[in-house]
């Protein structure tokens, strides 16, 4: 069975986007558990989107997942809380939001920077 996607962008200043990305859907326990673990590139997509259904204070590591990446902890409001940027392949660091929120945008490690995506950037859902 495929996994579900959709289509987000980052917007700044209220309408301004600055990125668009084509994620998996991480939805369940099972998907968010196993998120991106043991993938060797992001196959077709550029990321993945954890979504919790509720608020909360989410904990991460790296441990079995091979590709560096950047993630972003984005609150109930949708605006970027927290930014972990070129988290390293394999580490037992947990990595914290810090704050509640509702769900995190993986996307490749350096991307975040590249792009200027900032704490206080927003993120919408535009294609499920």
């Amino acid at each position: 069975m495929q996994p579900k996607q959709c289509q987000v962008r980052i917007v700044r200043n209220g309408d301004s986007c600055i990125a668009s990305f084509r994620l998996e859907i991480a939805n369940s326990i099972h998907r968010r558990a196993k998120g991106l673990m043991g993938r060797t590139s992001l196959d077709g997509v550029d990321g993945m989107l954890f979504v919790y259904p509720w608020s909360r204070t989410v904990h991460i590591w790296m441990a079995g997942t091979p590709i560096p990446l950047d993630a972003l902890f984005v609150g109930r409001s949708g605006v970027i809380v927290e930014i972990a940027k070129d988290m390293q392949p394999h580490s037992k660091k947990w990595v914290s939001s810090g704050q509640s929120v509702k769900s995190v945008l993986e996307i490749a490690g350096g991307r975040t920077g590249d792009l200027g995506i900032a704490i206080g950037d927003r993120v919408e859902i535009i294609h499920k």
